[in-house]
């Protein structure tokens, strides 16, 4: 993972520097990049399920050598899930399991607004234990997703 600084809930609201600041929690997550915030760096393959249509438009201008794809058979470096269902969640968990190396990173995101969705941060994370997934770290990934990255246990 590159050298990057990562926020997550606790440290973002005990710093001093966000607390007095005028900007929205989201305005500074959305500062960072999407492509640095979930560590994409030169010739990853990075598999997606479920993403939305404007997914690679979020990530922006990406390192030379990355591939986004939507179907593999093979191995890759970064699995980013997209889901709103607690049923789906274990599906596409076990999913990724079957298509990273051991320090692949997996990214779950869910809908930020808790009305269209029936997942919460506590839920996504005790499913992905149960699929031997422990997380990392939280972000914002846009004004409609969350993102929590796992790694194998």
């Amino acid at each position: 993972m590159p050298n990057v600084k990562y926020y997550d809930y606790i440290n973002f609201k005990l710093n001093p520097t966000t607390m007095n600041s005028s900007r929205s929690h989201s305005q500074i997550f959305t500062e960072t990049p999407l492509q640095t915030k979930l560590g994409i760096m030169e010739n990853m393959k990075i598999y997606t399920i479920n993403a939305p249509d404007n997914y690679t438009h979020l990530l922006g201008d990406l390192p030379e050598g990355v591939e986004v794809l939507s179907k593999t058979d093979r191995k890759v470096e970064l699995v980013h899930i997209f889901t709103s269902s607690k049923d789906t969640l274990p599906i596409f968990l076990k999913a990724a399991v079957n298509h990273i190396f051991s320090i692949s990173a997996v990214w779950v995101s869910w809908p930020r607004d808790d009305s269209e969705s029936d997942l919460s941060e506590q839920l996504i994370k005790s499913i992905a234990l149960s699929c031997n997934l422990k997380d990392v770290k939280f972000t914002i990934i846009d004004e409609d997703w969350n993102g929590i990255m796992f790694r194998i246990a």
